[in-house]
């Protein structure tokens, strides 16, 4: 006999409705955001729900992989250089011109 997920009922935040509802926010913002910005306002908005405890962590990786994976990306990474990295803190996103 089958078991059921516990989580069965709940909605599943992938990895592209991240995107998507990052590039909603950016395109409303018309000013770079970071990935804390972008998070707060995607829940304000009640665009996407998420499970795990740190929803930032996700989109940060979200919004990286598709800029260094996809060369057409429609994501802009900007940041303030610092010794080794970007500067903490300094890691700003927004949507390449249409």
């Amino acid at each position: 006999m089958k078991r059921k997920s516990q989580r069965a009922g709940m909605r599943k935040a992938v990895a592209g409705s991240f995107l998507e509802a990052a590039a909603a926010v950016l395109r409303a913002a018309k000013q770079p955001l970071s990935v804390v910005e972008i998070i707060t306002e995607i829940h304000k908005r009640g665009l996407l729900t998420t499970r795990g405890r740190t929803p930032s962590n996700t989109m940060s990786a979200a919004l990286y992989r598709e800029v260094t994976r996809n060369p057409a990306s429609r994501f802009v990474r900007l940041s303030e250089e610092g010794p080794h990295r970007a500067r903490q803190g300094s890691v700003r996103w927004k949507l390449k011109a249409e």
